[in-house]
């Protein structure tokens, strides 16, 4: 075969594996489905007052086999106390549909520790311990025991683009 036809060849065979060849971890083992990764959101609405807006909460998160990394946004519901988490603010690991990550917040610096659950297509956020003190008093707005759904628009896509990097920064030695 020539040597152009050859490297033609060589390039189709690789763009056609690198739209569906399956991966395997260095053990040989498959790797996690990235079943976290994802801009997930919940609203905290009063049900007495429609003309007002939620509080929001926002976990941005990317998943490399079973690490998983993110940030996060909270936000009463007049928008005027927030919680930005930094790059990252969230850090765990996954196996399976279930994973445990630590959150910390940007508002009072706490940290808490969390479950999450994603059999359902959403995520099941559940806190699991009080957070550790605040360093100034103020509440954190972070879920207790809620479901986050799952959010893709343009401005979340951006979000988990500046989520990807700095988490693989955040990862090397």
């Amino acid at each position: 075969m020539h040597h152009s036809a050859r490297f033609l060849a060589l390039a189709l065979m690789t763009a056609a594996c690198a739209q569906g060849c399956a991966s395997v971890n260095a053990d040989g083992s498959a790797p996690e489905a990235a079943r976290f990764a994802g801009a997930w959101k919940v609203d905290w609405c009063d049900a007495g007052q429609r003309d007002t807006d939620c509080a929001t909460f926002t976990a941005y998160l990317v998943q490399d086999g079973d690490r998983v990394c993110g940030t996060h946004y909270g936000a009463d519901a007049r928008q005027n106390r927030m919680d930005e988490g930094g790059m990252p603010s969230i850090v765990g690991s996954a196996k399976g549909d279930t994973a445990t990550v630590e959150i910390r917040s940007g508002r009072n610096h706490s940290l808490t520790r969390a479950r999450l659950d994603a059999s359902s297509g959403a995520i099941r956020w559940t806190t699991l311990d009080i957070p550790e003190a605040a360093t100034n008093g103020e509440p954190a707005f972070v879920p207790d025991r809620d479901q986050l759904r799952k959010v893709d628009d343009a401005a979340s896509r951006e979000v988990l683009a500046q989520v990807r990097d700095a988490c693989r920064r955040s990862a090397e030695p």
